[in-house]
């Protein structure tokens, strides 16, 4: 018989395996059923087993406890019963199902691989008989397609299996007519757009496909050349050299600095590849000018592009930020790469883009985006062109709410409430003049600093013993965007690799806006043994009375609050958290610790002592003051203060407001009223069990203030309550 190699370790060193048990075990079977193991005695099944698990695992193995005499430890059966009892985590079929119910169909994912996502999420569901149904259900709710799901609702008496053969019918036509209409709709786009070729004064020359045109050195037609007298350009000034003669985009002088105030021009830098589409727009007509712009063709050229990174569809894409451009514009290669399952469409009727020599360039097609920058979020249509530079148009800058700042080329988000005097910006940060020697406290590091002389201990109660959780497992399409952010974390000196610990807790992950993931650590046993501080924290309405006849308003946020607060290394061990990359632990103070924030609030509190026009609750931070002379001096003392402390604040920030939201309320100079969140309650769905209802009265009781005889209204449902 051939030899045959055996299944590679389970757990040869120390952390999480890369194979589930349920699969190994399987692997290993099946060799041992290859290699004639069936006609070997328990003793001998039970050391191959121990054999082919690995080091690791032979030392986990040791120290599991002793099995019921009803299964002995030393046969192959009870080894196994026992390892899977270690190995496999125990499911919280509530969760489960969750996670079924949450999975959608992705962006060009097929229905097949779809549905074998939702049966791999069903098989710890406990469905049972219903496993079918569910999934049934589940592609009619979640798929990406809006087509399949018409088409599904209307049978009559439908199965899985008919429900996936529709489906895979719809996905396969929609395949083919979108084939046949991109070879329909798809155009080569002519060469309308010139280059500089020459620093003499012969005139231009530029290629179309085959065809050899001179191109005029003035103005750019290729109808014309230099010495044609009917040149529109022979009598006006350039903007680049202020000679007269030709246009600036024909400019052979080395471009001059941009002023401050031209913001509408975006050049590329030294750029050798496709031109970049310039896009001013003429409102109300629908025509649009597109110029060919490649600096000028001049080498070395410095002047820079304003770029950003904005998620269209949920994909990140760097786009060229154009405050001239009406429109915004993809490559045809981007497109290829990221949005081929997104169906271009002919551009509407009355729409044109046009050179500088107003010749027409016609563009591959359109489609309609989700596009979202920082926490905004726009819908918009993208002109997909053969080839140039992704450009984010003016379309785009308004609905996003897009600044470009002068002649540092930087692009910031302004908040509605914002102006020019009093800037509320997000992304690349920009001070008040009066507060500019503070710009270091909003520094963007790779390594995030400490708040000096603060160290936080957690008191532990002895007598609760430590608990060991077991990994929960994550999708292996989120796997890699946690380990991203690990690395991220560790890399500012948040966490640091462990190899064991006593306490040991799982990870919860959730998505950011942003679509970056967020990971926090389930520490619900471990704040069993924590004993919490008994510092309390303020009452909202003690912190409002304060605020009552203040005018003036700045609103500090700390950039990862907890994370700048140092935690003993005596209490690490109580943040220790498996995941797939091994065991980690805190060195900073982390979220989910029942001590943090009665800490944190004595630490604001003693760093803030002895400042007035001032009020703190965590990390919120509201200076205040009766005038602008007032708030601008108390501004002045607390950022001191909290840079003396080495304390970060984030772009969050805002800065001299008429009003501001502040825990649930905003406070204005005209008074303080409830925030418009009480939406919420307003809506809210109607109680159906005790459980709903208390969170109903929760939540009303959060605005009682605001409701006459709120006691007398809620009576007849708290008797309901105490009736059980």
């Amino acid at each position: 018989m051939a030899y045959l190699s055996q299944p590679p370790p389970f757990l040869q060193s120390a952390g999480v395996s890369t194979v589930p048990w349920e699969q190994w075990i399987s692997v290993f079977e099946t060799y041992l059923l290859a290699s004639g193991g069936e006609e070997y005695s328990a003793e001998r099944k039970r050391a191959m087993l121990l054999h082919c698990i690995g080091v690791e695992g032979q030392r986990i193995f040791q120290t599991l406890p002793k099995l019921p005499d009803s299964v002995k430890l030393d046969t192959y059966q009870g080894a196994v019963k026992v390892l899977e009892d270690y190995f496999i985590p125990s499911v919280i079929v509530v969760a489960e199902r969750y996670r079924f119910r949450q999975r959608a169909q992705k962006t060009g994912e097929t229905i097949d691989c779809y549905v074998a996502s939702l049966r791999e999420l069903s098989k710890t569901c406990d469905f049972g008989p219903m496993t079918d149904e569910m999934i049934r259900d589940q592609i009619i709710e979640k798929t990406a397609t809006p087509r399949v799901r018409e088409r599904l609702l209307m049978e009559k008496d439908l199965k899985l299996d008919g429900a996936i053969e529709t489906a895979k019918c719809i996905e396969n036509a929609m395949k083919e007519a979108k084939a046949i209409g991109n070879s329909l709709t798809k155009v080569t786009l002519e060469q309308d757009v010139y280059r500089l070729t020459s620093r003499g004064n012969k005139p231009n020359v530029t290629k179309t496909g085959t065809k050899t045109k001179r191109v005029c050195y003035r103005c750019g037609s290729t109808q014309h050349i230099a010495s044609d007298p009917n040149c529109k350009a022979r009598d006006k000034k350039c903007r680049n050299c202020k000679k007269i003669g030709h246009f600036a985009v024909m400019c052979r002088s080395k471009p001059i600095a941009q002023t401050k105030n031209d913001v509408r021009e975006v050049t590329t830098q030294n750029s050798t590849g496709p031109p970049a589409y310039h896009i001013p727009s003429n409102p109300g007509d629908g025509n649009y000018e597109v110029l060919a712009n490649d600096s000028n063709g001049r080498k070395g050229s410095k002047s820079k592009r304003i770029r950003c990174v904005v998620m269209i569809n949920g994909v990140p894409i760097q786009l060229d930020v154009d405050t001239g451009s009406g429109v915004s514009i993809l490559s045809e290669e981007v497109f290829s790469k990221s949005f081929l399952s997104e169906a271009l469409v002919k551009v509407p009727e009355g729409i044109k883009l046009s050179s500088y020599t107003k010749h027409k360039i016609e563009v591959i097609g359109c489609f309609e985006a989700t596009v979202s920058y920082l926490d905004r979020v726009a819908n918009t249509i993208f002109f997909v062109v053969k080839s140039g530079s992704n450009l984010l148009g003016r379309d785009l800058i308004q609905k996003l709410g897009i600044n470009i700042l002068g002649s540092q080329l930087s692009c910031f988000a302004l908040s509605e409430d914002s102006s020019s005097n009093n800037p509320v910006i997000q992304g690349n940060f920009v001070l008040p003049n009066y507060i500019k020697s503070f710009q270091n406290m909003f520094a963007d590091t790779t390594i995030l600093p400490t708040i000096k002389g603060m160290i936080h201990k957690v008191h532990v109660d002895k007598s609760v013993k430590p608990k060991h959780q077991k990994l929960r497992r994550l999708p292996f399409g989120v796997r890699k965007l946690v380990s991203q952010e690990l690395s991220r974390l560790e890399s500012m000196g948040v966490i640091e690799k462990i190899d064991s610990s006593e306490w040991v807790s799982p990870i919860v992950v959730s998505y950011k806006k942003s679509g970056n993931v967020r990971i926090c650590v389930d520490l619900r046993q471990v704040n069993k043994a924590v004993i919490p501080d008994s510092f309390p924290l303020p009452k909202i309405d003690e912190l409002l009375g304060e605020l009552r006849n203040a005018k003036l308003f700045s609103q500090l946020d700390l950039a990862a609050a907890y994370h700048q607060l140092l935690l003993h290394p005596d209490s690490r061990p109580l943040t220790a958290f498996i995941t797939h990359d091994g065991l980690f632990q805190y060195k900073r103070v982390c979220f989910g610790l029942s001590s943090a924030p009665s800490v944190f609030q004595k630490m604001m509190q003693s760093m803030l002592a002895g400042l007035s026009g001032v009020q703190c609750y965590l990390d919120d931070v509201i200076v205040y003051g009766k005038d602008e002379e007032e708030h601008n001096e108390n501004l002045r003392e607390v950022l001191t203060r909290l840079d003396s402390y080495g304390v970060k604040l984030n772009d969050k920030c805002k800065f001299n407001q008429s009003s501001i939201k502040f825990l649930g309320h905003i406070i204005s100079s005209e008074g303080i009223r409830v925030d418009d969140k009480y939406n919420a309650l307003a809506n809210a769905s109607v109680p159906k069990d005790p459980k709903s209802l208390r969170s109903f009265l929760g939540l009303a009781g959060y605005f009682s203030k605001y409701i006459p005889n709120f006691a007398q209204l809620v009576e007849p449902l708290r008797a309901i309550l105490r009736k059980g």
